[in-house]
């Protein structure tokens, strides 16, 4: 079956998961295919992969979905195509779509998450940590690529810090080493999950 027509036929081709890690600095070629088995494993399970139209893992994400036949976004945090490319010197290669939402980094992170219906990070640094974090308050489920460094392999100790400080949320929390398993745990967890509506503040 052609990509085309695993996208057409795709049940699930209005529901998207984000892609969260690291987007620049040193990135072992390990993660790099652990992100692009994320990515493949998302195309095929028909969902729309999002992400922050970056370089990095993110990046490799995409690529893995968009070569597995799905479908891919990418939210940039620049104004346009040129900005995207000449100030941000970031991809076009392997989107079938960009947004370009104008925001700059940290606006952007809060319509990435609001694309996904969940979201899942690898490795990462502070961009990653606030994704996460909006994420949590709003009630995303969240799948976590253990064993990848950064951020993802603190995010556990973090979430508790929360629960513990009172703060909780509908989110459920998914972790593997194996993408696969990430993905398809991931999935499973949305198909039991009501929707959900954060309080107003």
């Amino acid at each position: 079956m052609g990509a085309r027509s695993r996208i057409r036929n795709s049940n699930h081709l209005q529901r998207a998961i984000g892609v969260m890690g690291s987007g620049d600095g040193i990135i072992s070629r390990a993660n790099r295919l652990k992100a692009q088995r994320v990515g493949a494993a998302i195309a095929k399970a028909g969902f729309i992969l999002a992400t922050g139209g970056c370089s990095g893992l993110p990046y490799d994400a995409a690529r893995g979905a968009y070569e597995a036949g799905g479908f891919v976004i990418g939210i940039s945090p620049a104004i346009n195509y040129f900005e995207h490319v000449q100030r941000y010197h970031f991809p076009t290669k392997f989107y079938h779509l960009l947004i370009y939402s104008g925001m700059g980094f940290i606006e952007r992170d809060v319509l990435n998450i609001r694309t996904s219906e969940a979201i899942i990070t690898i490795a990462g640094r502070s961009g990653t940590l606030n994704e996460f974090s909006i994420a949590y308050d709003e009630g995303k489920n969240i799948g976590v690529l253990t064993k990848t460094g950064g951020v993802s392999d603190q995010i556990q100790d973090m979430a508790q810090g929360f629960v513990r400080s009172g703060k909780r949320t509908e989110t459920q929390i998914v972790y593997d080493s194996d993408p696969e398993k990430l993905v398809q745990k991931l999935i499973s967890s949305l198909e039991i999950k009501r929707p959900y509506w954060p309080k107003l503040r």
